[in-house]
């Protein structure tokens, strides 16, 4: 949700930074419209979130809002968890499971082998 991405990072310490370039000129009508939450319907194809629980770019919270969003909305998606895991990744074993996951995924849905 991009409105309620923009309310998490006004309350960061580089808010001035990373905010203005986010929002640009959009209005908050613009800026709900345009949120991925808000625009599950139009999700066609299959979806993969991987997402870190200790992220602090983009809280956990709001990966389990989209996987939530689209669980009720009957679509094809696969929704990892990275427990533990900050957003980059800094562990072998978070990369291992965000590797493995991502290469299931694809095999699966885009066919053939990717090992």
């Amino acid at each position: 949700s991009l409105p309620h991405l923009i309310a998490y990072l006004s309350q960061n310490r580089f808010h001035e930074l990373t905010v203005p370039r986010i929002l640009g000129r959009l209005s908050a009508r613009s800026l709900r419209r345009r949120s991925p939450l808000n625009r599950v319907s139009l999700v066609r194809m299959p979806v993969m979130m991987l997402h870190s629980t200790l992220d602090r770019n983009v809280p956990y919270r709001q990966g389990l809002m989209m996987a939530e969003a689209l669980a009720k909305q009957g679509k094809n998606y696969q929704f990892v968890p990275l427990k533990g895991a900050t957003h980059q990744l800094k562990r072998e074993a978070e990369r291992r499971v965000y590797f493995e996951s991502s290469s299931g995924f694809f095999n699966k849905y885009l066919g053939g082998s990717l090992r």
